[in-house]
């Protein structure tokens, strides 16, 4: 079934995620099935803190990424 979420219950995040060491290779022992580290992370018992982001913050996981990233850091730069 698909339906529309409470958007009340939602919260926006950021990439990387941080974890110890010690509970991220903890959290992917076996074939642990997630969509991100902090699923595994919480369902090995592990606890997620949210903290504060930046929205300037980009991801850059394609080739066009690096030109938005780019053209971003130009404007920060220019008086």
């Amino acid at each position: 079934m698909v339906e529309t979420l409470d958007r009340d219950e939602l919260m926006a995040v950021q990439t990387p995620q941080a974890f110890t060491v010690g509970a991220l290779r903890r959290a992917h022992v076996g074939e642990p099935e997630a969509t991100d580290d902090a699923g595994l992370v919480e369902a090995v018992g592990g606890r997620v803190a949210v903290v504060p982001g930046e929205p300037a913050n980009r991801k850059v996981t394609l080739v066009d990424d690096l030109t938005v990233a780019e053209d971003a850091l130009l404007q920060r730069e220019s008086p």
